[in-house]
């Protein structure tokens, strides 16, 4: 018994030169920038550089800031 029908062939991964390189010519980061969600990061990444207080988000993960 065959679970599924066909088989699909699988490409390989892309380096990431080659990804960043079709996703820039794709647009996406524009695309992300205007949808709500995009718009909602860039307010708050906005605001947080405003203060010089350190918080944990702009520490590194071991706290040696």
């Amino acid at each position: 018994m065959r679970i599924v029908g066909e088989k699909r062939g699988r490409g390989r991964v892309p380096k990431k030169k080659e990804l960043l390189a079709a996703m820039e010519a794709a647009g996406v980061k524009k695309k992300g920038e205007n949808t709500t969600w995009g718009k909602t990061i860039i307010v708050h990444d906005r605001k947080a550089s405003r203060n010089d207080f350190v918080t944990a988000n702009s520490c590194s993960p071991n706290w040696s800031c």
